[in-house]
């Protein structure tokens, strides 16, 4: 069977053909899942930013420029991979805050109390809305003092 061009597979993909979608998408799941994981170290995470990556090509595949598909999906990868660590940063940079914020102030009537337990509760719920692994990579990290060689071991 002989290999079609990127070029046809651009063409095609433009026209709705989802048979060269999917070849697309067999074509390059394993590249891209590489970069991603690269930055995310986490299956969950990367198999995520490729259905966007891939959603996206699709439902824009009529509008979306396409030069060259090699450098567009690469490019989509290091994207997606940049704003998953971005987002990641600000949820750490969030909860240290928080953190900060209940160890400076002591509890000291009814009212704080409550506002540093509905606290509490918005930091495990958005701990919990992490993927399985990164939860557990985060509670080794920021609550057991764990460095992430030490949990890679």
């Amino acid at each position: 069977m002989t290999q079609i061009s990127t070029h046809t597979l651009t063409a095609r993909l433009k026209k709705g053909d989802e048979k060269a979608f999917r070849i697309i998408y067999e074509r390059y799941w394993e590249k891209l899942f590489q970069t991603c994981y690269y930055f995310t170290r986490s299956r969950e995470d990367t198999e995520d930013m490729l259905m966007g990556i891939f959603s996206s090509l699709w439902n824009n595949r009529e509008t979306v420029v396409i030069g060259d598909l090699d450098a567009y999906l690469a490019r989509a990868a290091k994207n997606q991979s940049l704003k998953f660590i971005l987002r990641r940063q600000k949820q750490r940079h969030q909860l240290q805050l928080l953190r900060k914020r209940m160890e400076d102030h002591s509890p000291e009537s009814p009212e704080m109390l409550l506002e540093f337990k509905e606290l509490d509760d918005q930091l495990t719920g958005m701990m919990q809305d992490l993927p399985e692994k990164t939860r557990a990579i985060f509670i080794l990290n920021r609550e057991k003092g764990l460095s992430y060689p030490e949990i890679a071991s």
